[in-house]
């Protein structure tokens, strides 16, 4: 160190402070560049949420359950919906119930074919409903959003079990759960589920003891008329070899 308190070239502490300002240098790049990738880590975030935020086809219990690579159970909605005015044309009951078993089942199979096969090809658990077109599904949250990016599949939403849908919009209208369903208490969720005028013409329903008695009833005065699904299999319509048993269980209702 010189008379003016600055070190010379030749003393030790010289070299050591040049070699410290070298690697402070060195390590200023490496520091601005993992600043910046703090940075944009919370915007990729916010993009990332935003994105699912605007996936209005997924409904977000969907994508609640199926963070962090979880899998789920979801009902895949088809876009296509059946045509079922010409059932008015037809006079009786019977035929009635025939024609709309036999046009939501056809429907059903022909559109749901493809999302079918892509569901099969990448082996995902599924299961076909052809009375609101849906197809019920156990998967996670990149299935989900691959299903909805299709045009075909009208949205993605959650797997109730106790609830009334409506056909023409297959929207949820309302559920219920009670650990003692009886045909009286089904009989009051449908007072709750349609309101004033607003019952439907047409109720698909299978042969459980929740629709006794009580709900026949009901339902017959709110106007509605009973189409029951085929016995011992309510997930598709009667076999046309069997048309007089299918045509007396059409009857069934009051």
């Amino acid at each position: 160190m010189n008379g003016g308190g600055q070190m010379e070239p030749g003393c030790p502490c010289f070299g050591k402070r040049m070699r410290l300002r070298k690697l402070a240098w060195l390590l200023l790049p490496l520091s601005l560049l993992l600043a910046l990738v703090l940075a944009q880590a919370p915007r990729s975030s916010a993009q990332a949420i935003e994105r699912l935020d605007s996936t209005p086809k997924i409904d977000r219990w969907v994508l609640n359950h199926t963070a962090a690579n979880q899998e789920a159970e979801f009902l895949v909605v088809l876009a296509e919906r059946a045509d079922l005015s010409q059932a008015n044309r037809l006079v009786t009951r019977a035929a009635k119930g025939r024609y709309v078993y036999e046009t939501l089942f056809a429907h059903a199979q022909r559109t749901q074919r493809p999302v079918i096969a892509w569901l099969e090809q990448r082996g995902i658990e599924y299961r076909s409903f052809y009375i609101v077109n849906a197809i019920w599904v156990k998967a996670d949250r990149e299935t989900a959003l691959a299903l909805a990016a299709r045009l075909d599949v009208a949205r993605l939403d959650v797997d109730l079990r106790c609830r009334r849908v409506r056909h023409d919009r297959r929207r949820v209208v309302h559920f219920n759960i009670t650990e003692f369903p009886s045909a009286t208490w089904t009989a009051q969720q449908i007072i709750e589920a349609f309101p004033e005028d607003t019952a439907p013409k047409y109720m698909i329903h299978d042969r459980d003891g929740i629709y006794g008695d009580d709900f026949r009833h009901r339902v017959a005065n709110m106007g509605i008329e009973e189409v029951l699904t085929a016995p011992r299999s309510p997930w598709r319509p009667p076999s046309p070899a069997a048309s007089p048993p299918a045509a007396a269980a059409a009857r069934a209702a009051p």
